[in-house]
């Protein structure tokens, strides 16, 4: 699951020694997200057209926002995940982006209603 081209994007130089790709990128998915996110790559919602989001904590601990839009699960000789290819957008600064946007909405709303109060 992790190729040469998500470690930038993971903050990471290499896979620590002796750990298996997928279960190190799956450790890396949010707590509140790991299940859930487990449950699409092992499905076929993975090789179907239904999209996943999910956030993922970088080891230097960054919060990141991806959203999985399909791919292929490689299974090993006892039917469990091995490895998987497919699409990943990195969706951070738009995620980042909206949370802002409502921020300065809310406070915005905020300053009118003290405004209207005086």
């Amino acid at each position: 699951m992790v190729g040469e081209g998500l470690y930038k994007i993971l903050e990471i130089e290499e896979i620590p020694e002796n750990t298996d790709k997928y279960e190190y990128y799956i450790s890396l998915i949010h707590p509140d997200d790991r299940e859930k996110a487990c449950n699409y790559f092992s499905t076929k919602q993975f090789t179907g057209d239904i999209t996943f989001e999910y956030r993922l904590i970088t080891p230097k601990g960054n919060l990141k926002y991806f959203r999985a839009l399909r791919g292929e699960m490689v299974r090993d000789e006892s039917g469990n995940p091995k490895r998987s290819f497919g699409v990943l957008q990195d969706i951070t600064e738009t995620r980042l982006s909206v949370k802002e946007i409502k921020t300065s909405q809310a406070e915005l709303l905020e300053a009118q209603t003290i405004g209207e109060d005086r």
